[in-house]
């Protein structure tokens, strides 16, 4: 068997800094399998963010510019989203059970400050943190209709990126991840 060697596009970095950004897409990608340091399978939740005010040109048209980052679905405080939720909340959780209680889809179309920090190879900008706005700081606006996608909103599917849509249409099934002990 043999495989094309390209595709995908090669599109300009945005530049290393701190954005303005409004988060545009929280889509639940269900269970997915682990990585070679954590092997076993995770529930998924991926979020995008508009990049207020920079745009990218694709095909002759500019579009807005957009940055993501998937997390593990988890409100532990040892987690990456719990964290970075605080942090955009400006909130830190009082107890395990407030965070367990709150919806992330609280955040669709919520304004936040995002760092963009380039991947070790130099091919991906990477969202290295998400904050809330400063006191007085003015909400900017996007160009993005935010939306959310779950199980229950299926009819945003196509609306996803593909390889987004390959994640969710390649989720494992929790019978066959997680069988019954005999």
């Amino acid at each position: 068997m043999k495989f094309s060697a390209t595709g995908g596009t090669d599109i300009e970095l945005l530049e290393e800094g701190t954005y303005t950004g409004l988060c545009t897409v929280i889509a639940d990608l269900g269970l997915q399998p682990g990585s070679q340091q954590f092997p076993a399978p995770k529930r998924k939740v991926w979020f995008q963010w508009e990049v207020v005010g920079e745009t990218i040109n694709i095909g002759g048209e500019n579009k807005p510019r957009v940055v993501s980052q998937e997390y593990t679905a988890s409100m532990s405080p040892k987690s990456n989203l719990r964290p970075m939720v605080e942090a955009w909340r400006n909130n830190v959780f009082k107890t395990d059970g407030d965070a367990e209680e709150y919806d992330i889809s609280a955040l669709l179309g919520k304004p936040c400050l995002l760092t963009v920090k380039h991947s070790k190879n130099g091919k991906y900008a990477n969202v290295g943190a998400v904050m809330g706005l400063p006191k007085g700081m003015k909400a900017p606006k996007g160009e993005i209709e935010p939306f959310l996608y779950d199980t229950e909103n299926d009819g945003t599917l196509a609306k996803l990126p593909k390889f987004i849509r390959d994640k969710i249409e390649g989720q494992l099934d929790p019978a066959v991840a997680f069988p019954p002990p005999p």
